[in-house]
């Protein structure tokens, strides 16, 4: 069965619509007319490929978005890869996901064991009509991304096409009157999910997406996108009112109809700081974790009305169409319905994180929460993961690289709010003549990605125990301070 939102996107690749703009990226514009042909050339290549999934060097270019495209037209799987990521991460990462192709736009070829490269300039040496047939195409997996692992080893997550497509369903009962007229902000990583979402939607409904402009510092560069592009609708972190603090007072958007929330806890200092400057713009605030496809929820704020929070953290609201949410009797987020992954490429994790409740599966969020009057309520992590600029991270994680650096060394990750209320990370080892702070990130910057870095470094003389012989972090919390 062909995905609803998929045989969208590719009826709006050959319709009277081709003339219009589909993105901005970098100065570049680029039609539906033009991007049928990159997807072509793509499509005709990956066609020829028997792996069922293809390894995709994110990077800020029309050719990424063209091949994300391409593989789902060929019911295949993209696996979206930094490659900023250090050499052993990227290893991982193929080996997990037994990719044998990488797709690139540019000259970055590591040194990855047996893996063969797709470039831009050999797959776009071919023009046609646009004719791909989509009845014959069996679909199953859409993508795969990887998230932090507590054993030092990162997760795949595998995303069906029914779970994207359930999210689609989702998406358009809450009624956002989405047209071909909207301009959508695309500002996340594309290994990062809510980057689907600021792309897949406009091409669904045959709008256009503007991403940053990389030449400039991001907090201006989300000024510049919002303001030049007279953006529409907008999905957010809520860290994002952190980078236009200096810029608030200036801002004027009335083109600026929706705000989404997602990927981090929103306080309603946030809300409230955003509302008064956008007063006639739509707020939703959106939760979800990668394993429930983009986000699973949403809570209207709506101006001059009681806005629904608890401790200051404001309310997720109701499940989408097809996601049921379960809170059990220690206070944990379970998620069910169609937009549940299938699970992990390591099935042993699935045991963890998947559970039957009264015949249905559920995954277990980790997240603390509460219902009340049939509203949600995200209230906190049970574990010790954590989010970073949107991003989801075990830090334990850290600790584990830590550990097969420094082997005769132990140490512990805390996380901080800063004064801009950006959570950063404390790394904490024991006093050691041979080692230093420099020479300690050093390391750890081969072997983790930028956003999963610690801050700084600090040494102590020897860490405090509980009364259950556990490590005490709430003691070493006080020295971040």
């Amino acid at each position: 069965m062909i995905p609803g939102f998929l045989e969208k996107i590719h009826s709006h690749l050959y319709s009277n619509i081709q003339d219009k703009t589909l993105s901005f990226i970098q100065n570049e514009q680029t039609s539906y007319s033009e991007f049928a042909n990159l997807v072509l050339s793509k499509y005709n290549d990956f066609n020829t490929i028997p792996d069922s999934r293809i390894g995709i060097y994110i990077d800020n270019h029309i050719d990424v978005y063209a091949a994300i495209i391409a593989c789902w037209l060929n019911g295949k799987s993209y696996v979206p890869i930094n490659p900023k990521w250090p050499t052993q991460r990227i290893q991982q990462v193929c080996k997990i996901a037994q990719i044998n192709y990488i797709y690139t736009t540019n000259t970055i070829y590591k040194e990855i064991d047996d893996i063969q490269y797709l470039s831009k300039n050999v797959l776009d040496g071919r023009d046609g009509s646009f004719q791909i047939n989509l009845l014959d195409v069996h679909f199953d997996e859409a993508y795969v991304l990887f998230t932090s692992g507590t054993t030092g080893v990162p997760k795949g997550v595998s995303i069906s096409f029914e779970n994207l497509d359930s999210f689609f369903d989702g998406f358009e009962l809450l009624n956002y009157q989405v047209t071909e007229h909207d301009r959508f902000l695309q500002m996340f990583d594309l290994t990062f999910d809510l980057s689907i979402c600021s792309f897949m939607i406009p091409m669904v409904y045959g709008a256009s997406f503007y991403t940053l402009n990389e030449q400039l510092v991001k907090p201006l560069a989300l000024y510049n996108a919002l303001e030049t592009h007279q953006i529409t609708f907008a999905l957010m972190i809520p860290s994002s009112i952190h980078l236009l603090e200096n810029y608030l007072s200036e801002v004027e958007l009335p083109n600026l109809r929706v705000t989404q929330f997602c990927g981090e806890a929103l306080t309603t200092n946030q809300l409230q700081k955003w509302q008064s400057c956008v007063p006639h713009c739509q707020i939703d605030n959106v939760y979800g974790p990668t394993e429930a496809t983009i986000y699973c929820t949403r809570y209207i704020a709506y101006p001059n009305s009681n806005l629904l929070n608890q401790n200051g953290i404001v309310c997720i609201g109701k499940p989408l169409e097809k996601s049921t949410i379960y809170v059990n009797d220690e206070d944990e987020i379970f998620i069910g319905g169609h937009q549940v992954s299938k699970g992990y490429l390591n099935d042993a994790l699935n045991l963890e994180a998947f559970t039957n409740i009264v015949g249905d599966r559920y995954y277990k969020s980790g997240d603390i929460g509460k219902s009340i009057d049939s509203d949600y309520y995200c209230l906190g992590r049970k574990d010790q993961q954590i989010k970073v600029q949107g991003y989801r991270i075990e830090l334990t994680e850290i600790e584990n690289a830590f550990g097969q650096l420094f082997p005769n060394q132990i140490s512990v990750a805390i996380p901080k709010q800063n004064e801009n209320n950006y959570t950063e990370i404390i790394l904490f080892t024991l006093v050691n003549s041979e080692l230093t702070e420099n020479i300690i990130l050093m390391q750890l910057k081969k072997v983790l990605p930028e956003y999963m870095m610690p801050r700084k470094v600090m040494f102590i003389e020897e860490f405090n125990y509980n009364i259950n012989g556990k490590l005490d972090r709430n003691y070493l919390k006080q020295w971040t301070n």
